[in-house]
């Protein structure tokens, strides 16, 4: 048999968690702490893993409170972001609660 060639999946682990956080209804254990995300995350990282068969895997996550690399190339990335936390409107206030929601689950 002919060794396979190595094959490298590189994720995008808070873009695989917020794709899967907003396409998962919402989920929670049995404490009610929510679990979309991971459930998604696990969908799709396991679904790649079976379409692309890779000999290695790495996964990276944007290091918590420390500008990444999408403000450098794009400066209006999440530009918004300072203000929703300071609104008390409830589309602000429900935009918040999901962003917390999401990075609960990544942590």
């Amino acid at each position: 048999m002919a060794k396979r060639q190595p094959r490298l999946l590189l994720i995008d682990g808070n873009n695989y968690t917020a794709r899967a956080y907003h396409a998962t209804g919402r989920m929670t254990d049995s404490e009610g702490n929510p679990t979309n995300a991971i459930k998604g995350f696990l969908s799709i990282f396991l679904a790649d893993l079976y379409k692309l068969r890779p000999t290695h895997v790495g996964i990276t996550f944007d290091k918590k409170g420390k500008q990444n690399w999408r403000c450098d190339i794009h400066p209006e990335y999440k530009a918004n972001r300072a203000e929703v936390f300071k609104k008390k409107d409830k589309k602000s206030l429900e935009a918040v609660k999901k962003i917390r929601e999401c990075r609960a689950q990544i942590e």
